[in-house]
């Protein structure tokens, strides 16, 4: 890349609020790696940093922009994982068997691709018929999965699944939410 292309594309670095269509947006044009010709510094995975078009970037960077390597966001532990929480509450309980609904929770600042809460009863209780998700059960404790049309969660949104069970007269069981 030479300088003459450089200071054409510095040019047209330039705010699209102020120059309309004359003008590149460079958050966008910077990191999609299928933005024109010569793409962004992101590479087709969206997450590894092309070190040489960085480094012909680096003359016209703003000042803190480092390497160009995208880290963890806030809330994500270290290393960037998405994460949940999930919320089991009881809908309806008449003893002889109970209704209930799963809130799952996007707690970080990337998407889920998909989530499984896991719980165990502290009684006999088995899972009936459940809906929004499939699930397994061992004994006491049932493992339920996304379906396909609620597995991804963007950051602070949510998805849920129902389910009937019986016995009733369980109480709510502590849940945890693994997400990926």
């Amino acid at each position: 890349m030479d300088q003459k292309w450089l200071a054409e594309l510095v040019k047209y670095l330039r705010s699209t609020s102020a120059y309309g269509t004359d003008a590149f947006h460079w958050t966008f044009w910077s990191w999609n790696p299928n933005s024109g010709d010569t793409g962004g510094i992101l590479k087709d995975d969206w997450q590894t940093v092309d070190t040489a078009k960085d480094a012909y970037l680096a003359p016209i960077k703003a000042p803190g922009f480092g390497s160009g390597t995208p880290g963890p966001g806030p809330g994500d532990p270290g290393n960037g994982t998405p994460t949940c929480t999930a919320a089991y509450t009881v809908g309806s309980d008449w003893g002889g068997g109970f209704n209930a609904e799963v809130k799952v929770t996007n707690t970080g600042t990337l998407p889920l691709k998909s989530w499984k809460v896991t719980w165990t009863w502290s009684g006999s209780q088995k899972v009936t018929n459940m809906w929004n998700a499939t699930h397994t059960q061992t004994g006491a404790t049932v493992t339920a999965v996304n379906a396909a049309h609620n597995g991804t969660v963007a950051p602070g949104g949510s998805a849920g699944f129902g389910f009937g069970g019986a016995p009733g007269g369980g109480g709510v069981p502590a849940v945890t939410c693994t997400a990926t």
